[in-house]
C-alpha cells in the first residue's frame, strides 16, 4: 500500500474500510452468517487478486507495470508516428502511460484513477485559459 506501483488494486482508504468491517465482525456477537458471508466475500477478492498476479510463484508480478509473460512489444504505425509529431509527443506520452496502466490486460482502479485525474487536470489546464480570452 505504500509504493507507488503497487500491485494492490485498492486504495488506502478502501483498505482501512475492509480492517474496519473485519474488526467490527469479531466484535459483534449477533448474525454471525452475515458476517462470516461478508468477510469470505472480502477474502475471495484478495484470492482472485493473488491469482491474478502469481502471488508465492517464481514469476510473481512484484511492480504493477511489470509483465510477465514474453509478448513482442508492438511498433506504432507510422500513422501514429505522424500524429506524434504534428501534436509535439502528446500521443506518444499518453499512449507510453497507458502501456504502463494497462500491463497483461490488467488495470487497478487506485492506478486508472490516478491516470484519470492527472489527464481531467491537464486538460482543465489546457482549456481554461482558451476560455478566458
Amino acid at each position: 500500500m505504500t509504493s507507488s506501483s503497487s500491485t494492490l488494486p485498492y486504495g488506502v482508504d478502501t483498505m482501512q474500510k475492509m480492517i474496519e468491517v473485519v474488526k467490527n465482525a469479531r466484535e459483534a456477537e449477533f448474525n454471525l452468517e452475515h458476517h462470516v458471508t461478508g468477510i469470505a466475500r472480502l477474502l475471495s477478492r484478495f484470492a482472485i487478486w493473488r491469482f491474478l498476479y502469481f502471488h508465492g510463484q517464481p514469476h510473481a508480478r512484484l511492480v504493477s507495470h511489470q509483465t510477465v509473460y514474453n509478448k513482442p512489444k508492438h511498433e506504432t504505425s507510422l500513422l501514429f508516428t505522424l500524429f506524434s509529431i504534428t501534436f509535439f509527443s502528446v500521443p506518444r506520452e499518453c499512449l507510453r502511460d497507458i502501456k504502463k496502466l494497462w500491463t497483461d490486460d490488467l488495470v487497478t482502479a487506485t492506478a486508472w484513477e490516478s491516470f484519470m485525474d492527472k489527464k481531467l487536470k491537464e486538460w482543465t489546464d489546457l482549456i481554461f485559459p482558451v476560455m478566458q480570452a
